[in-house]
């Protein structure tokens, strides 16, 4: 009994281990606009994300609320001049943000 205690215990052990060594997803891009950047700009971005595939994506180009495209490398029109915030939100094949 006192054997088979001890190897449960260390199988708990190494899955809690392993369990803490799921790395998360870096969201990372790069973006190219057009010279001059105005009326209208297309802008394409290229996404430089790593993480444990699949990698999905969500993107939001600062225009209109929620998600904006799911594609890996979007581009958008921005109709007018201003300054956006574009967000990228990756998940990653275990499910982590």
């Amino acid at each position: 009994m006192y054997r088979l205690h001890t190897v449960i215990t260390v199988i708990f052990l190494l899955i809690l281990n392993i369990s803490g060594l799921l790395a998360q997803p870096t969201a990372d891009f790069s973006i190219n606009l057009p010279n001059p950047v105005c009326n209208p700009a297309v802008a394409s971005f290229t996404n430089l994300s790593t993480g444990t595939p699949p990698l999905s994506y969500q993107w939001n180009f600062g225009v209109n609320a929620g998600i904006n495209s799911i594609q890996t490398n979007p581009s958008t029109t921005y109709s007018s001049c201003g300054s956006f915030t574009v967000t990228l939100t990756v998940t990653d094949g275990n499910g982590l943000q």
